[in-house]
């Protein structure tokens, strides 16, 4: 089961701990009840050595990122909005923040520290990773890509949309310039996704579940013909990607 069980927002149940816009429970096997009663939600778990971030926001309520070393953390909490430099500038941040959880914590295995004596000391050496076959031919995915997305909102009567995007169908994360706001009239730059590889998945999709179309290219947003609730773009090899977005906010 998963480490953490949370929410944003409060709960009348007790035991659970409160840190700023969160409730969560830890390491619990107690019968909560259904999310859809309780707004709990199974945490993700991190990595072994890792860590897991979570904003208040979403369609959970909260996304996370999952972070495999402090550089890693460092970046994500860029992302969410730290404002420091260092990785330790930004956990203080964090830290503080309400609207930001950060969670380590080991799911394991870690790899398995063999003591050696040296003149009386105990050092700990890393055992040796297993060999992995490499593939002939072999891709190393590198996360250096970025997704320049394009939308408008193509309804008379406009209403405030939000939307949000998964990566490979992980957590959702609320798409800045494009939260709880009317999308423009004709096809702008909304936001660009960073920190991408070659074959990952994007899916967008609306908090109003409406009408939306997407095209490959910049500036090439496509006419609504059809009721699709969220648009899917497979990221391919140029660094620089652009898809353009279509809503109608009219058609839910």
């Amino acid at each position: 089961m998963s480490i953490l069980v949370i929410k944003s927002g409060t709960t009348s149940i007790s035991g659970g701990t409160v840190k700023g816009d969160f409730t969560y429970f830890s390491a619990t096997t107690r019968a909560l009840g259904g999310t859809i009663d309780t707004g709990f939600w199974s945490g993700v778990d991190p990595t072994c050595d890792g860590y897991t971030i979570y904003k208040i926001g979403g369609q959970h309520g909260w996304a996370a990122m999952v972070a495999t070393g402090r550089e890693q953390l460092n970046y994500y909490l860029k992302l969410f909005g730290g404002t420091g430099t260092t990785t330790d500038e930004n956990v203080t941040w964090a830290t503080n923040a309400n609207n930001i959880f950060l969670h380590s914590g080991s799911t394991g295995p870690c790899p398995t520290l063999t003591p050696t004596a040296t003149s009386g000391l105990v050092t700990p050496t890393p055992t040796s990773p297993p060999s992995t076959p490499t593939p002939t031919p072999s891709v190393t995915p590198t996360a250096n890509k970025s997704l320049v997305i394009h939308a408008r909102d193509v309804a008379t009567n406009r209403q405030n949309v939000t939307l949000y995007y998964t990566v490979n169908y992980g957590p959702s994360f609320n798409i800045p310039g494009a939260t709880a706001t009317l999308l423009p009239i004709s096809c702008s730059q909304i936001y660009t996704i960073t920190g991408l590889s070659t074959g990952d998945v994007i899916t967008i999709n609306t908090n109003l579940n409406c009408a939306i179309e997407g095209a490959t290219g910049f500036i090439n947003c496509p006419s609504v013909t059809s009721f699709n609730l969220n648009y899917t773009y497979v990221m391919d090899a140029p660094s620089t990607q652009a898809i353009s977005l279509s809503v109608d906010t009219s058609v839910t």
